[in-house]
């Protein structure tokens, strides 16, 4: 069991950090859905999903640094295929980083403190800005969509990689040689 990436092969760091970018993005949408359709007085999680935004902002730190120093296993399939891997790849890291930075902008704009986990707390402004808690809100959920969109696009691409074209893109990514 490989730490490293290798050229065809994802390493097991590169693993555990996919793995903990789908639990966390998977928390952040639902607690979002949560947040957009709760009953009036419900028991709000909007904190947690600002916290979780920075930690992925953090983790996203931390996966472009391993992957500069490591690298990637190339990509599988036609040109055309590894055009839209790379692609849809740069598309993610944007909005891994566009999201969270919204999302604190927004938080900020309101002139609340956002606390992360007891660990730091990030100070807002000091008076509420409401025409950039209208910008960075529509930044915010708009891009929310697009990234649903990617996200999908993402997995749907693995799938038809594993069932239709039948290489070894999800096998390779659990550290099954390719």
């Amino acid at each position: 069991m490989e730490l490293k990436n290798s050229k065809n092969n994802f390493g097991v760091i590169s693993r555990v950090i996919h793995a903990s970018y789908g639990i966390l993005f998977t928390a952040i949408i639902i607690i979002a859905l949560y947040e957009q359709n709760k009953p009036e007085g419900s028991f709000e999680l909007i904190n947690l999903h600002s916290a979780l935004g920075i930690i992925t902002l953090a983790m996203l730190a931390v996966r472009l640094v391993w992957t500069y120093k490591v690298g990637k296993p190339d990509a599988l399939g036609t040109p055309i295929q590894k055009f839209s891997a790379n692609f849809s790849y740069v598309l993610l890291i944007f909005t891994m980083i566009t999201l969270p930075i919204s999302g604190l902008l927004l938080v900020m704009a309101k002139a609340k403190e956002l606390s992360v986990f007891g660990l730091f707390v990030i100070e807002g402004f000091t008076t509420r800005n409401p025409e950039l808690i209208n910008i960075m809100s529509f930044i915010h959920e708009y891009l929310s969509y697009f990234t649903y969109a990617l996200l999908a696009g993402h997995i749907i691409a693995t799938l038809a990689h594993h069932f239709l074209i039948k290489d070894s893109t999800i096998t390779r990514m659990f550290g099954k040689e390719s």
